[in-house]
């Protein structure tokens, strides 16, 4: 009989463990299941793998290949109160995300957060808390209107966040149409002229994008109408027979006014909720606009005409002064400088002779026409040294040396510009986004308060404070003979207004006109940003004045 038992229980060594262990190796188990926590480790086998938590209202997603090796995330359903105005209410309970190990965590991935809500027809906006600055920004969020859910992504390995609504603003409810100034075009009671949107039919899914031009239709007349769209923009998604459409809206982009209604009572609430004290997340970077060194001064005290701006002290990282900030705006050839930051991560010979290939202004005409974007005059095959194309990429702002760069930097296009994105998010740069490296397309995108972070670490690198603080720089390609001779874009380097110890400018006419500049004064360094100038010179003019305040108000600081 003990031998039979023996037996039964060698029966179970070999049969059964050995399924146990296929288990642990290929299914994620969840280590805690509750109400308000949920918690899923997963081996290095289940990595390649989608993997997903859900509490309540909230799902996170995350997706393949994002952990480097066997890791967990955790959803937990926080306690702490969310903040509420009048412009932005809450819509569901504060989450909270984390992974067991972010070192394994490749920030470049995008993780996916759903929620779901009730019937509700107002504007949807899916928040996560900026331990940077205090404050909750915005995620770009997609309403589905159909399933009650909001999507948004993030690249975050520990964030807080929450979904909020803004009463004021109608997204989900009918369109009629108008005739006046024919195109498309749209009247709103809640957006100002100028705001670009996205309107979809929900009957048939068909999209137009459209800018308000007008106001309308009175919501107290129809409550249920969202905005009135020119009759041909209406014809691209419904026959005019219809007479009304079922639609939903999403912003694409805003003036830097307000939404009407609520905003207009705290501008930079457009884009932030106010924050409580009791939230409280770990900093990523030392630049915090609610510490006590910082003592941003008031708007009204000093008048730029830029959209965005910030004065930086890059000795405390206090800030000194600043203007819509934390607001997103397409930043141009600043993306230049982390561009060439990452290159120079590679460490390759400047004076290694290159080929100079056509194939690399391709990219650059997916963005532009020909001869709309800088770029140097090369021949295909040309050769020219890897110093010279650094040069010319921050002095003169050329685009095509930028994606030889990129050729020749040992790294794939793709791999290339994450290498960006990660760059940026590990100084904290927590809003900023390239799709490219030239700073063409208008979806490379930050805030001035982020740039004012890369700036700050940018100009750090000698070879990037060398080359962009030279007023000219003239070379010959190796092969051709041929002299190139590039003038510094920013006048502030040509001037001696300024002990200037790093500047590049940037334009795309989605973006205006901004500037990135550092400069010295009895070694007290400031970092200057301005995004969404109107001309060259409101940008250099702004960018003067803030460093002249910057300077000046510093120094009174030190010396108090």
């Amino acid at each position: 009989m003990f031998l039979s038992f023996c037996q039964k229980i060698k029966l179970i060594v070999i049969k059964v463990i050995p399924v146990i262990f296929f288990l642990f190796l290929f299914i994620p188990f969840f280590v805690q299941a509750d109400d308000s926590s949920k918690e899923l480790i997963f081996s290095e086998s289940a990595i390649t793998k989608e993997q997903s938590v859900s509490l309540t209202e909230c799902k996170v997603t995350v997706s393949a290949q994002a952990f480097k090796k066997a890791n967990g995330i955790k959803l937990e359903k926080i306690d702490n109160l969310l903040p509420e105005n009048s412009v932005w209410q809450k819509n569901s309970a504060l989450y909270q995300f984390s992974v067991s190990n972010p070192s394994d965590y490749k920030t470049d991935n995008k993780t996916k957060i759903i929620f779901n809500y009730s019937n509700n027809n107002y504007l949807k906006q899916i928040f996560f808390f900026d331990s940077n600055y205090k404050v909750w920004r915005p995620l770009p969020s997609i309403d589905n209107p159909k399933n009650k859910t909001v999507t948004a992504f993030f690249p975050f390995s520990f964030v807080r966040l929450a979904l909020f609504s803004n009463p004021n603003v109608l997204a989900v409810g009918e369109a009629s149409y108008y005739g006046y100034k024919s195109g498309n075009y749209a009247a709103s009671p809640d957006f100002p002229k100028g705001t670009k949107l996205r309107v979809y039919n929900l009957n048939n899914n068909k999209f137009v994008d459209v800018e308000i031009n007008d106001f309308g239709p009175d919501r107290k007349k129809f409550p249920t109408r969202v905005i009135d769209l020119e009759k041909q923009a209406f014809k691209k998604i419904a026959p005019l027979s219809d007479g009304l459409a079922k639609i939903k809206i999403e912003i694409l982009s805003a003036p830097s006014g307000t939404i009407k209604k609520g905003l207009k009572e705290n501008k930079k609430t457009i884009n932030n909720a106010p924050v409580t004290k009791k939230v409280e997340v770990k900093k990523t970077t030392k630049v915090d606009i609610n510490s006590q060194n910082t003592k941003p001064k008031k708007e009204t005290d000093l008048e730029i005409e830029s959209k965005s701006g910030i004065v930086l002290s890059c000795q405390d990282d206090s800030i000194l002064w600043e203007k819509d900030s934390n607001k997103t705006f397409p930043v141009a050839s600043l993306t230049k400088l982390v561009a060439i930051k990452v290159f120079l991560g590679q460490n390759i010979d400047p004076e290694t002779i290159v080929t100079y290939r056509s194939k690399d202004e391709k990219y650059n005409l997916k963005y532009c026409s020909n001869g709309e974007a800088a770029k140097l005059s090369l021949k295909d095959g040309e050769k020219v040294k890897i110093k010279d194309l650094l040069y010319s990429s921050l002095i003169a702002s050329t685009n095509n040396t930028i994606e030889t760069l990129v050729r020749v930097s040992g790294l794939g296009r793709e791999t290339f510009i994450l290498r960006m994105n990660k760059k940026a998010a590990q100084w904290g740069a927590t809003t900023t986004h390239f799709i490219e490296p030239t700073g063409l397309s208008p979806k490379n995108v930050s805030s001035a308060a982020d740039y004012a972070i890369i700036a700050k670490e940018v100009f750090q690198d000698e070879t990037i404070q060398k080359i962009t603080t030279l007023p000219s720089y003239t070379f010959y390609t190796v092969d051709t003979k041929k002299k190139h001779y590039l003038k510094n874009t920013s006048r502030l380097v040509r001037e001696d207004k300024f002990d200037v110890t790093g500047s590049k400018t940037g334009y795309l006419h989605e973006a205006g006109y901004c500037l990135a500049t550092r400069a010295i004064k009895d070694d007290k360094e400031i970092i200057t940003v301005t995004l969404g100038a109107q001309s060259r010179e409101d940008s250099f003019k702004d960018t003067e004045n803030l460093l002249s305040y910057g300077l000046k108000n510093y120094s009174l600081k030190q010396n108090k």
